[in-house]
């Protein structure tokens, strides 16, 4: 039996831009089939070996800040995570239903200041 939590295969692929004060990023994630342990829904149970199924998710920034001026240090960035809203799915070791979570869009937007 494979150790749980671990996987084959963890992959990670990144285009990466940053210049005049822009940067941008998109970053593809894959992760192969592991076993992992989730919580037993029956009273006192203990926890449960399943299979994950394998998973993929992409994530990507786009930022600006101000180079020169009275701005200059003023930046904003937005970042976005799950944008193609991977499935997390796991199978009983013995067969059994298929647990199926759809993960959602996350979004953070931040403005920030450097102090020089």
């Amino acid at each position: 039996m494979p150790l749980p939590n671990l996987s084959h295969v963890n992959a990670k692929a990144i285009l990466y831009f940053e210049k005049w004060g822009f940067s941008a990023f998109v970053a593809d994630n894959k992760r192969s089939e592991y076993i992992g342990s989730v919580a037993n829904q029956t009273v006192g149970g203990y926890p449960t070996l399943v299979y994950v199924q394998p998973q993929r998710w992409v994530s990507a920034q786009l930022g600006y800040e101000a180079q020169s001026g009275r701005l200059k240090g003023l930046g904003i960035r937005l970042e976005g995570n799950n944008l193609n809203k991977p499935k997390y799915q796991t199978i009983q070791a013995f067969g059994g239903p298929v647990a199926t979570v759809q993960t959602g869009l996350n979004y953070d937007l931040r403005f920030y200041y450097k102090f020089e």
